[in-house]
Order: C-alpha cells, then sequence, then structure tokens
C-alpha cells in the first residue's frame, strides 16, 4: 500500500472510529473494529512495512491515532498495540476510552494467556470506568497464562479517586512481565497492581494515588527499579505472600527493591501480612539504594506476621529524609504520622546497613520481636531530635549493633528487654534525655556485651546507663567525652 493511500485510509478509519458512541450499542461496531486489527494475522505484512518506516519492530496492530471509545478489548497471545505517535502528546496520539454511559464495563484491555503481547504508546483516558464493585476496574487486566509481556510508554488519565476499586493496571500470574516508562496521573487504589507472577517494573512514574503506588501480593515477584512515585499512601507496598502451611519460606526467589525515589507518602515502603489468617509477610526481600523522602509514618516499613518467622531480609544504602513532615497530606492520612524512618517487628534474619537518615520526627530505625538482625554502619543524625531515639529496639534477641553513627538524638540507643546482643563501634554525640543517659540505654537486657563505643556527651552521667553487670555480661572498652 503507498504511502498516499494509507494516509487515506488513515483519514477515513478515524474518521469511523472516532464517531461519538454513547451507548454499548454504539461502541460495537468500533469495538469490532479495533479487535480485527489485533486479530488480523493477514495485515502483519502491512504492519511490518508501516513499522519498518517507524523504527518499530515486531508485527504489532498500528491503529491509526485519534480517540476511540470502546468495549474491552482483548489481547491475545502473540498479538500486540502500539500507537503511530509517542503517548507524550495526548492532542496527536491513539487514545483509548470505555464506552460512555455503560456502568458495567470494568476494562479497556484484557491480556489473556499466551506469548509475546505488547502494549506501546497508548494513551488510556479512564473517565467513563466508573464502577468499582469488583476492585478490578483498571485499563488494563488480566495475564492469567501471559508469558513474555511487555507494556511500555503508555499514559494512564482522569482514573477515578473516589474509590480504592479503580487502578490504572492490574496483572495476575503472568510469568516473565515487563512495566516499563508508563505514567499514571492518578488513581483511587493501588495505580499498578501485580498478584503473582513475576515482574520487572521499571522507570515508571506514579503520583496522586489512594493506595500503592506500586503493589505486589499474594506472591508476586521480580523487581522494583528506577521508578518516581510522588503522593501516594504508600510508595511501594507488598503482602501478604503466601501460605504458612505451603513450607516455602526459604525457596522463593529474591524479590528487590531498588534505585526508586519516592516522596510524599504514608509509607515508602510497606511489607508485610496486614492481618490475613496463616498468610505471611514477603521474604527474601532486598531494599536497596532507594531515596525516600517526608513520608508520613515510615520510610521503610516490614512486619512479619504475629507468629513471626519471615525474614531474609536486606535494607542497605537508602537514604530515607525527613520521616515524619509530608509536604503535601498523604492520600487516606489525618494530622501528623509517627516519621520513623525504618520500622521493623517480628523479623528473623535481617541485615540493616549502610543506610542514612536523617531529620525524621521518630527513632531514626525502630525494631521490635526481632531474631538475629545486624544493624551496622548506617549514619543516623538530626538537627535536634530531643523525643526521640536514634535506634530502639526492644524485646528482641541475637542482635548485632555496630559501627552506627548517630547525632543529636535525645537517646542514641535505646534497649529494652534484648538478650544476645553485641553493641560495637558506635560513635553517638549530642545526646541528652530527662529519662537518663542521651548515649546508650539499655533495660532488661542478658547476655550482652557493650564494648569499644564511643559517647560525646554534655556531662558522664550522660554517656551510658547499662544495668549492672551480672554474669555473662561484658561492659568495656567504652569512652565517654565531654
Amino acid at each position: 500500500m503507498g504511502l498516499q493511500n494509507w494516509r487515506s485510509l488513515v483519514v477515513l478509519i478515524v474518521t469511523y472510529a472516532c464517531r461519538c458512541c454513547a451507548t454499548e450499542d454504539g461502541c460495537e461496531e468500533t469495538t469490532s473494529f479495533l479487535q480485527g486489527l489485533l486479530d488480523d494475522s493477514s495485515l502483519s505484512a502491512d504492519r511490518n512495512a508501516l513499522q519498518a518506516n517507524s523504527g518499530l519492530t515486531g508485527s504489532a496492530a498500528r491503529i491509526p491515532c485519534g480517540s476511540y471509545q470502546t468495549n474491552k478489548l482483548f489481547l491475545r497471545g502473540g498479538s500486540a498495540i502500539s500507537s503511530c505517535v509517542p503517548a507524550d502528546d495526548v492532542s496527536t496520539a491513539l487514545i483509548l476510552k470505555a464506552c460512555p454511559g455503560v456502568s458495567s464495563q470494568q476494562n479497556i484491555i484484557t491480556v489473556e494467556g499466551g506469548t509475546s503481547q505488547r502494549i506501546s504508546g497508548v494513551v488510556f483516558d479512564q473517565t467513563d470506568l466508573t464502577d468499582p464493585s469488583t476492585r478490578s476496574s483498571c485499563a488494563i487486566f488480566g495475564g492469567s497464562g501471559a508469558i513474555d509481556l511487555e507494556i511500555s510508554d503508555n499514559k494512564f488519565i482522569n482514573v477515578n479517586t473516589t474509590s480504592q476499586g479503580f487502578s490504572a493496571i492490574q496483572l495476575s500470574g503472568v510469568d516473565s512481565a515487563r512495566i516499563h516508562h508508563n505514567y499514571v496521573q492518578q488513581s483511587g487504589g493501588d495505580a499498578l497492581n501485580f498478584n503473582g507472577g513475576n515482574y520487572n517494573v521499571h522507570d515508571n512514574t506514579v503520583e496522586n494515588v489512594g493506595d500503592g503506588c506500586i503493589a505486589f501480593n499474594n506472591n508476586a515477584r521480580g523487581i522494583i527499579s528506577s521508578n518516581i512515585l510522588r503522593r501516594c499512601n504508600l510508595g511501594i507496598g507488598s503482602g501478604p505472600a503466601g501460605n504458612r502451611n505451603d513450607d516455602v519460606l526459604g525457596d522463593e526467589s529474591p524479590f528487590l527493591v531498588t534505585g526508586n525515589f519516592i516522596e510524599d507518602s504514608d509509607y515508602g515502603l510497606n511489607l508485610g501480612w496486614f492481618g490475613y489468617e496463616n498468610r505471611i509477610a514477603p521474604i527474601n526481600v532486598i531494599i536497596s539504594n532507594n531515596v525516600i523522602r517526608r513520608s508520613r509514618s515510615c520510610g521503610i516499613s516490614y512486619f512479619a506476621s504475629d507468629t513471626g518467622g519471615e525474614g531474609n531480609l536486606m535494607i542497605s544504602g537508602n537514604q530515607i529524609i525527613n520521616s515524619g513532615h509530608p509536604k503535601t497530606q498523604p492520600p487516606h492520612t489525618e494530622g501528623e504520622g509517627d516519621g520513623i524512618g525504618i520500622c521493623i517487628a517480628s523479623v528473623t534474619s535481617a541485615s540493616i546497613t549502610s543506610n542514612m537518615i536523617t531529620e525524621t520526627k521518630g527513632p531514626s530505625i525502630n525494631l521490635s520481636s526481632g531474631h538475629d538482625v545486624n544493624i551496622v554502619n548506617n549514619i543516623l543524625t538530626t538537627e535536634e531530635n530531643m523525643d526521640n531515639d536514634g535506634l530502639s529496639i526492644n524485646g528482641s534477641n541475637d542482635i548485632v549493633v555496630s559501627g552506627n553513627t548517630i547525632r543529636n538524638y535525645a537517646g542514641g540507643i535505646r534497649l529494652s528487654d534484648v538478650k544476645y546482643l553485641l553493641a560495637r563501634d558506635n560513635k553517638i554525640s549530642g545526646g541528652s534525655s530527662d529519662e537518663g543517659a542521651g548515649g546508650i540505654v539499655g533495660k532488661g537486657l542478658s547476655n550482652y556485651a557493650v564494648e569499644r563505643n564511643t559517647v560525646t556527651s554534655e556531662s558522664e552521667e550522660n554517656c551510658y546507663d547499662v544495668e549492672e553487670e551480672e554474669e555473662g555480661n561484658i561492659f568495656e572498652g567504652n569512652i565517654c567525652w565531654q
């Protein structure tokens, strides 16, 4: 087909497809036309020729640019849809909308089981997706049985924010998916929502979300990296994971969260079991090199189940800034939050290393009911926080606290009911508390070694307040500078 003929066809199709579709019946012809483009393999030659001129590859249905109102479309195995121009320019892009006045429509595209499906360069206008009753009202849905799915360079606009039943993408059970370079303007519920399966979610921008900007639930695994997430209830949420009775606690592949920029959320990251009976929190998790700013309640939160046992958790190299001081009130919250840097409960086997946490309203790190936890080489600083401690640990055992630098908190390290503790080579300065020392404070300790720590304080009484030595306890080589 010559270029001039193609342009004529574009004009005809756009004129045909953009007719006002006010009812479900009125959208049937448009839907049939679009579904035909997705399904008709006989168009492959024309698609490939067109794509050769645009630099694209594969056999995508190149729907002419314009605005289309459609019933639900099905993306089957081997099918792809892409725009003639990038989605950045909404005025000239391919725009897909739900049929107006059809309150029962839940989705614009459903991804079916199959291989190598693609969605790229589309603007999804979700104005007319208005039914949250199934909690699955979204532009792109499905995915069970799909392998090698890619969703990239799309825009999701006008997502309903009146209920957490509205999302941009909801996928379940996909074996290998890449979700990248998409933009979500707003969402009432989890914007990018993944349940079960394996996903690589990177370089997306998501804003103004009533639940998770990105959510990995029900054993969803993979990588979340290099995303920009702003003004969400949760920047990244994950959990619950598997069933406690499945005996898989050591077998799951790592779940990696790295290099994301998250700001003005209630929680930057929130991983847990969330009270679901016989369920567990995510395990084998690595959280590294993220920048998390102004989280209302907590920058990084991990809460294992009430019976504990989950873990294999690594939190390393993150920068957490101004927790407790959001620039705007996160969705579904009122008033001030706790403002903790890292908060962890009931974890088994965790490493918290080389994080920089500054200017928190609450403690920089708060650990409760932990077992086998190393807290090493972190920098915890504030200009002045005389209401909280830099590091607070209670009800825990087999704990190592070593090489941390802590400045200007009321208490540097506060320990309560901790058994089998090694606190060594920490440097603490500027602490002062009405309740006792501002360096290292310990109550209810047993089998501890507090060694070679350095505390700088106004008086010797403010350096250490650790219970008297008993057999099996060591307190030696510690320095107090005034």
